[in-house]
């Protein structure tokens, strides 16, 4: 199990999507935009919209 876990935070798959999350942060202080909040919510408890209401007749 340690194994896979290193895979996920410092194998090269980690360190590649590091270094572009790091270019978009700089890139976003050169720009003064403010970074976002943390959700209260996680992903899995934000319900998801009903796919009737996005349907255009």
């Amino acid at each position: 199990m340690q194994g896979e876990l290193d895979v996920l935070t410092v194998g090269a798959r980690y360190k590649k999507l590091a270094g572009e999350v790091k270019k978009i942060d700089d890139l976003r202080k050169q720009q003064n935009v403010p970074e976002l909040p943390a959700s209260e919510l996680a992903d899995d408890e934000i319900e998801p919209q009903d796919a009737d209401e996005d349907e255009v007749d």
